[in-house]
């Protein structure tokens, strides 16, 4: 029976990613010969590699799974993910998180990638505290979940498409296109970025944003991009949001960029509330 191999590192095949990524040595390129669906994700642990999708798709199809991430890094890991597509396969009710999560001092560059989530709560891609995303010449597409967040970390998104569409009742502060709290720091240079609510959802009129820097504070810089928000004819007034909301604590920085709303360009209430925030800082 010929064997059926799915990733490479230099001339040495294998037939399965764990077995690859736990061979896997600094400065190795670990090449993709195949699309791979799997229950269960990549965890990567002081690992400085390359991982080239090769055009291939990753899908993770267990949303309720210990390691439901399509690749978790850990500790002092500095890896590049590149050319191809991944996949947090599910539906609004059947788990959490997304395509990458960051946790220690991992440093973490994307490009060429196409990432998606189709999971009810959780991020495309989280940074946490003390590690970096670098996105670059990438497409995240988000239902019901969301694009990105800075959880404490950091990420610089550069000629980057993010799309998030519809609205997770349990936690709507999720659904937005890109998400900043703890502390971290979004820095978009440039793209396309929009979000909106899914009209024949019973949600619909919740509240739905393209950024939003939460209640416990960060730092949204916006260097260049296009910013697209569609509120909900259905509104409320407390939920008629837009594209930008800066909740307590938080440092928006506006340098250049395009902005599209039928709602509120930048919203600087407190909590998403209808009272002033005197904490935000534009």
């Amino acid at each position: 029976v010929a064997k059926t191999y799915v990733a490479q590192i230099g001339e040495e095949k294998y037939e399965s990613l764990q077995e690859a990524f736990a061979t896997g040595q600094d400065d190795q390129t670990i090449t993709f010969l195949s699309d791979v669906e799997q229950a269960d994700g990549v965890i990567l642990t002081d690992k400085n590699i390359t991982v080239d999708l090769n055009g291939k798709t990753f899908t993770v199809s267990e949303g309720a799974s210990t390691n439901n991430r399509n690749f978790k890094i850990n500790g002092s890991s500095e890896v590049t993910i590149k050319n191809g597509t991944m996949i947090a396969a599910g539906e609004l009710t059947s788990g959490a998180y997304g395509t990458v999560r960051t946790e220690g001092e991992a440093v973490v560059n994307l490009e060429t990638v196409k990432l998606y989530s189709y999971r009810g709560y959780g991020l495309n891609v989280k940074a946490n505290t003390g590690t970096k995303v670098n996105i670059k010449d990438s497409e995240i597409y988000s239902q019901y979940s969301g694009g990105v967040e800075a959880a404490g970390g950091e990420i610089e998104l550069t000629n980057v498409k993010i799309e998030q569409r519809g609205v997770y009742s349990g936690a709507a502060w999720c659904s937005v296109a890109i998400g900043v709290n703890a502390g971290g720091k979004v820095t978009v240079k440039s793209g396309d970025y929009n979000a909106a609510a899914i009209a024949t959802d019973s949600n619909a009129a919740q509240a739905t944003w393209v950024a939003y820097v939460m209640s416990s504070g960060g730092t949204l810089n916006i260097e260049g991009g296009t910013f697209t928000g569609v509120v909900a004819e259905t509104a409320s007034a407390a939920n008629a949001c837009g594209l930008i909301c800066a909740d307590r604590a938080a440092v928006v920085n506006i340098y250049d960029g395009i902005f599209n709303s039928n709602g509120a360009i930048l919203d600087m209430r407190n909590n998403v509330g209808t009272q002033p925030n005197p904490v935000a800082t534009l």
